[in-house]
């Protein structure tokens, strides 16, 4: 399917999302928390596009349309049976920001994993070629959960970046078509974008959303 439209400032937020998946989606669904406390080891900021830091200003600013900041995220998963070798996976997750200005308050779109097209095993394929196809899923950065949970439902409410490769919603998977944070996204916005758009003295924005999510699950 093709992307959707362009974000305006109508669209979802940052805020909106990490309330539903803290206070609705890890809830009943999956704790994508819980996974990426477990699984994830660190996300790094590697391309920075249409977001400046200002010297005389001592601001980050836009400088287009929206700001498009791309992590690779590093995982160790243990939450999880795995039947690679790999040491690390490692994911692209790229932020598309409205009004990054306004923090979490900014319209967004994302994705993890690549913009890769998933490759998956055919009935009658050996052990081998079954294998030959994760490991090309996971050399180029696909992220199969996220394609099966969440890549339509995300494209659906307009927060996608790129290409949908599905083609039905996610009748098992997510039938009830929540869009939420995987655990790599959760992971960049609660301990890389908190900072980068927020600061650390208002750290206390997360902090809040996290203590309701604890009360709750008591």
């Amino acid at each position: 399917m093709d992307i959707k439209r362009r974000l305006t400032s109508k669209d979802i937020t940052i805020r909106e999302i990490l309330k539903m998946s803290l206070q609705d989606a890890y809830l009943h669904m999956d704790n994508k928390r819980y996974r990426a406390k477990l699984d994830v080891v660190s996300a790094k900021l590697t391309v920075r596009e249409n977001y400046d830091y200002n010297r005389k200003t001592q601001q980050w600013e836009k400088t287009g349309r929206d700001a498009k900041l791309t992590f690779v995220v590093k995982t160790d998963p243990v939450s999880y049976h795995r039947t690679d070798k790999l040491k690390f996976h490692y994911y692209p997750v790229v932020v598309l920001l409205h009004s990054p200005e306004l923090g979490f308050d900014s319209p967004f779109k994302w994705r993890t994993g690549s913009l890769y097209k998933p490759k998956f095993p055919k009935k009658g394929m050996s052990k081998a070629q079954r294998q030959n196809i994760e490991l090309y899923n996971l050399k180029h950065g696909i992220q199969l959960q996220f394609f099966f949970e969440l890549e339509w439902v995300l494209w659906k409410y307009n927060l996608l970046y790129g290409r949908n490769w599905t083609t039905r919603p996610p009748r098992v998977t997510n039938p009830n078509e929540i869009p939420f944070l995987d655990k790599h996204m959760y992971w960049v916005v609660t301990k890389v974008l908190i900072h980068l758009l927020h600061g650390n003295g208002k750290k206390i924005l997360l902090d809040k959303l996290i203590e309701s999510e604890d009360e709750r699950i008591k």
